[in-house]
């Protein structure tokens, strides 16, 4: 169509039926008829977003089991303090026998909010984790799907807890705004906030005990509180130790609560666990395990059963003492439980680095590179955090200077452009377009402090029959409205042509011809643009590979960019001329997607870039292919996985790595 009206073939009767109203309402009930239902949208999100918990959570809970052959059964008992329960059962356990298991446990409770409480280490994660996945399996359509949000991260004293459920949903689901706010408000999400006693700064000589009087986690408790689903206590399952929700029990608790206590672990059960673990090959345990067992047995309530009550001290040792050159029988000479958890907290680096293979990393590199990680966690504003999201790490070090870098970068990506100077015959005006631009990125960069979410890209849309007609039909309306500014400043020139010196005849009629061609084409591209941008847009990324966010990011920018430099030439083309006004087109609409997307981040590759930027200001204290390095941590057993953040594997080894600079002697 822009053909024939750049040949005279289209006549301004013909443009003006384009931008006829019928056509804009047709256009637009065609888009708006689209989306489909939005309680079957709703629907539909929510069964996505239950597949993508279901894969990430189960990959979760079997590292988190690791090689282990034998599960320890945890077992819980119902705490009586609630008196505004409507029914809870005495007590259960993980598994079932001749109990309740936790899903049958919480199914039963009534109204449905559950605290479960524990020691540090004694596996509340792993409760947490195995009750969502049960209730996954028995999930039937319509039902909320339970997602695992790190209280860590909230400030509720700035905060509403809705913002916050719905930026994590954003930030570690990968869902956009809408249909995070969607999932939220029709109470299709099952909040398992995990971590009340981590929202608070710990306290010196504490162990890691936050205060008493922690005001994050109070206000958290009175913000839960006030959540309501029709006319009862909103569902919802958290997790804290045990000492410090007695301690928030002052100031007040979470109403309307079954609370539990999952018990420790006893002697029996470790002396099970480690000789399933370490078997000679028939019902005993090995024989450099053999001192350790036989001081389970013979003191169960001695110093080093308290030091292997819970879960997590038993993976320490088991991990620790994996080399079967090594002598657990070490632990029974070191006195009290405190001295035990900080020998094997010394030698847990150590001792996964050397049984994990792929990557050729050194113990003293990976505890280096891991303190780097653990302590910009811990001074991170307000409370230490639990999430390391790849393209949210640049907060942890001098963010001035990843600003500046980011800057410099997105500069040099706009100077790319400069060979295109050789193929103009006037390279000095291309030359200065192409600086300006450069220089517009560059401020744009420095005054984009806050990266929204990673923009995600699905190139398989292109062959959905909706997306494909999506695609038509925002071009088509973009080719409207470009017609409505050609009749526009067709008008425009006619009647005021006269006052700017263009007199009525030949020239003015090729005047405002050409300034119709040029609203047009205008239109058309931007219809293209937009058209590409929702076309390959994804609202989903699969959480089990958090780089793929980064990658995605990226692309989509990338693929903007292109887009709007394809149709600024389009646009040039048909004003200033095939050849010589395609390249300047070119130039300008590609300058004018790089600083939409790598400068101001409106349209995707912010992130990617600023993430790029972090690692550059990271070099020597991070290793440059951090995400590959990451993805190793988590297969060694030093990391562990919530949605597309990285956690330490628990926050006892991120306290101690990040007050631990070098390995300790001996470890």
């Amino acid at each position: 169509m822009v053909f024939q009206l750049v040949h005279g073939r289209l006549t301004g009767v013909d443009v003006v039926s384009i931008a006829s109203p019928p056509t804009i309402l047709a256009l637009f009930g065609l888009l708006q008829a689209l989306p489909g239902d939005p309680e079957e949208q709703a629907k539909a999100w929510a069964d996505r977003l239950a597949s993508r918990v279901m894969k990430s959570e189960a990959a979760q809970s079997r590292r988190l089991l690791g090689g282990d052959v034998k599960r320890i059964n945890l077992v819980y008992g119902l705490v009586h303090e609630a008196r505004d329960v409507e029914s809870a059962p005495a007590g259960g356990s993980l598994d079932a026998s001749r109990v309740l298991d936790i899903v049958s446990y919480y199914c039963a409770v009534s109204p449905r909010r559950l605290v479960v409480t524990g020691a540090a280490g004694s596996g509340k994660t792993v409760l947490a984790l195995r009750l969502m996945l049960g209730l996954l399996k028995v999930r039937q359509p319509g039902d909320p799907v339970p997602v695992r949000f790190s209280l860590s991260g909230w400030d509720a004293e700035k905060e509403e807890f809705r913002e916050f459920a719905v930026r994590q949903l954003m930030l570690i689901h990968q869902c956009a705004r809408q249909r995070a706010e969607t999932l939220f408000d029709g109470h299709r999400v099952l909040p398992v906030l995990d971590g009340l006693d981590e929202m608070d700064p710990t306290l010196a000589g504490s162990g890691g005990f936050a205060s008493a009087l922690a005001p994050r986690a109070c206000k958290a408790l009175e913000k839960l509180n006030d959540e309501q689903q029709d006319d009862d206590a909103a569902p919802l399952i958290l997790t804290c130790r045990s000492s410090h929700y007695d301690a928030l029990i002052r100031e007040g608790r979470l109403r309307d609560a079954a609370r539990i206590s999952i018990a420790p672990v006893s002697a029996a059960q470790a002396c099970a666990y480690l000789t399933a673990r370490f078997s000679d090959g028939g019902v005993r345990v090995q024989s450099r395990w053999r001192r350790v067992v036989d001081e389970l047995q013979a003191r169960p309530q001695g110093p080093l059963a308290q030091a292997l009550s819970t879960p997590w001290r038993l993976t320490l040792a088991a991990t620790a003492y994996r080399n079967r050159a090594s002598d657990p029988g070490e632990l029974v000479d070191l006195g009290g439980p405190s001295a035990v958890n900080e020998h094997l907290l010394a030698r847990y680096v150590n001792a996964a680095t050397r049984s994990t293979r792929g990557r050729g990393y050194t113990a003293p590199e990976v505890h280096r590179w891991l303190h780097r990680l653990a302590r910009g966690l811990e001074r991170q504003a307000g409370s230490p955090h639990t999430d390391l999201v790849l393209h949210e790490l640049w907060r942890t070090t001098r963010w001035w200077q990843v600003l500046l870098t980011d800057a410099v970068l997105t500069g040099l990506l706009a100077c790319l452009l400069l060979p295109l100077c050789l193929i103009v015959s006037s390279p000095q005006a291309l030359f200065v377009l192409i600086g300006a631009g450069a220089l517009f990125c560059v401020f744009g960069a420095l005054l984009s402090y806050d990266v929204g979410p990673p923009a995600r890209v699905a190139w398989s849309n292109l062959r959905s029959p909706s997306k494909v007609l999506r695609l038509v039909a925002e071009i088509a309306l973009g080719l409207v409205w470009g017609a409505l500014a050609a009749v526009l400043l067709g008008l425009g020139i006619a009647v005021l042509g006269p006052a700017i010196g263009i007199r009525p005849g030949f020239g003015s009629q090729y005047v405002v011809h050409r300034a119709m061609v040029f609203g047009l084409a205008a239109g058309l591209a931007f219809g293209l643009v937009s058209g590409i941008r929702n076309a390959i847009a994804s609202e989903q990324t699969s959480a089990a590979d958090p780089r793929l966010a980064v990658r995605e990011d990226i692309a989509f920018g990338a693929a903007v960019g292109l887009g709007s430099g394809v149709a600024g030439g389009l646009v040039s083309a048909t004003t200033f001329g095939v050849s010589e006004g395609f390249v300047y087109g070119l130039c300008g609409g590609l300058l004018a997607g790089f600083a939409s997307a790598f400068a101001a981040g409106a349209t995707g590759g912010r992130v990617g870039l600023r993430y790029l930027a972090f690692l550059l200001c990271s070099v020597g204290r991070l290793p440059l292919r951090l995400g590959l390095f990451m993805d190793w941590a988590y297969d060694a057993g030093l990391m562990r996985l919530s949605g597309s953040a990285y956690q330490f594997r628990h926050r006892e080894l991120q306290r101690w790595l990040a007050d631990h600079p070098y390995p300790v002697d001996g470890s």
